[in-house]
Order: C-alpha cells, then structure tokens, then sequence
C-alpha cells in the first residue's frame, strides 16, 4: 500500500484535485452503493498531511478503514 499512495500522493493533477478541493464537485453523499465519500475525504485528508512539511511520518488508517 505505501509504493500506492507515494505514487498518487505524487500525481500533480491528483494533487491539484485534492488540495484544492475539487474533487468536492464529484462527491455523491446520497448514492448508497459507494463510500458516500468516505474514500475521497479520508485521501484529501492524507495528501494534505503529506504535502504539510511539518508532518514526519503519516499513517493512513482513514484509508485503510474505508
């Protein structure tokens, strides 16, 4: 899982997409077959701890429990 997410954490265009919240417009709360957006808030979560240079080391289990 970390090669993963190193290699979508490094996509511009996915780091535009969730750093700039846009993926905010794809969102579908309402659909009861998806993750109601689970998924897309927990990711947006950890590419925002992954590009704050504060951060050191990051787990992601938000993403794991989705």
């Amino acid at each position: 899982m970390n090669a993963t997410l190193q290699m979508l954490v490094n996509n511009i265009e996915l780091k535009t997409y969730f750093l700039e919240k846009y993926y905010k417009m794809d969102i579908n709360p309402n659909n009861p077959l998806g993750f109601r957006g689970r998924l897309a808030e927990a990711f947006a979560d950890f590419m925002r701890h992954m590009w704050n240079c504060q951060n050191r080391a990051i787990e992601p289990a938000k993403i794991k429990v989705c």
